[in-house]
């Protein structure tokens, strides 16, 4: 179990863990927008926290859950790589 939490954090981390703070920070130069960005986020996390114990004892399970969070960073990064604009050589707005 340990063996595959630390793939789903190599992965989360190489790919659209890390590219999306990246991202914000160059489109959005406004405190608010980031204030926003992070509000989401750490809402996301609450939700994901208070959850995880209910879905563990479901017939996912704990295998289950993290098939089930696997699901949705692979669909997240699809998602960005099809959403998301390239940013180099723009000048600042």
């Amino acid at each position: 179990m340990i063996f595959i939490l630390c793939i789903f954090l190599t992965v989360y981390q190489a790919t659209q863990g890390t590219a999306f703070w990246v991202y914000v920070s160059e489109i959005c130069n406004s405190d608010a927008v980031m204030g926003i960005c992070l509000f989401t986020l750490m809402f996301m996390l609450t939700v994901q926290a208070m959850t995880a114990t209910f879905v563990m004892k479901t017939n996912l399970g704990i295998h289950g859950m993290f098939y089930v969070l696997a699901a949705v960073n692979i669909s997240g990064f699809f998602l960005f790589g099809a959403l998301m604009k390239e940013t180099q050589g723009l000048t600042p707005q």
